[in-house]
This record gives C-alpha cells, sequence and structure tokens, in this order.
C-alpha cells in the first residue's frame, strides 16, 4: 500500500514551481491503475454473465420439473413448461449478447489508450 505524504497530499505549487502549464506524463503507476480498473470491470462482466446464466439455468430445470410433473390431456398443459424453457433460452441468449458487446467495447476502448 501507499503511504500519502505531506508533499503529495498539499497540491501544485508546493515543493517549487507552480505546477500551471505541465502536463502530467503517464506514468507506471498510472497504467497499473488503468489496468486493475480494466481488469475489475472485466471481472464485473464475467459475474454478470454468470448470473445470466445461473438465471437461465434455474429457469430451464424448472421448465423441465414442470413438463414432467404435468399430465398431459391437451396441448395447453404445456404451456407453463415452455414458457420457463424460453424464459431460460432469454436469460441464456441476452446474457451472452450482453457479454460479448461488453467486451468488445472494453477490448476497442482499451486499444484507443
Amino acid at each position: 500500500a501507499r503511504r500519502a505524504t505531506l508533499s503529495s497530499s498539499v497540491g501544485p505549487g508546493v515543493g517549487g514551481g507552480s505546477g500551471l502549464g505541465r502536463q502530467a506524463k503517464p506514468t507506471g503507476d498510472s497504467r497499473l491503475t488503468e489496468f486493475k480498473k480494466a481488469h475489475a470491470y472485466r471481472l464485473a462482466l464475467e459475474t454478470s454473465w454468470l448470473n445470466w446464466t445461473r438465471n437461465g439455468i434455474i429457469a430451464s430445470v424448472s421448465g423441465v420439473a414442470l413438463y414432467t410433473g404435468t399430465r398431459v390431456e391437451s396441448r395447453a398443459d404445456l404451456l407453463p413448461s415452455q414458457a420457463m424453457l424460453g424464459v431460460g433460452m432469454l436469460f441464456f441468449g441476452s446474457g451472452t449478447a450482453q457479454y460479448i458487446i461488453s467486451l468488445l467495447a472494453l477490448e476497442s476502448s482499451r486499444q484507443m489508450m
């Protein structure tokens, strides 16, 4: 962990020069910070995708359970289980699409740096 010192917490103008007109050069610390932010964002994306996948599995399993536990006398009896299977597939599809789009956006923003 990095300690805050008096000179780093006071700001520009202390320690010679006003600091005006100077452009901050990217240092190793700032690149590392950007890498940590990108890594944390990617982990958040993967966690989100896992949540969508978990919900898809739950919905699909409940659809199969409804199907196996229902006496099928007409097509209307299958509607609840088909709906739950459809919701499960919707979770899988939308979660995967969101993950891919967000990952491509992250990679393109990292290449622009």
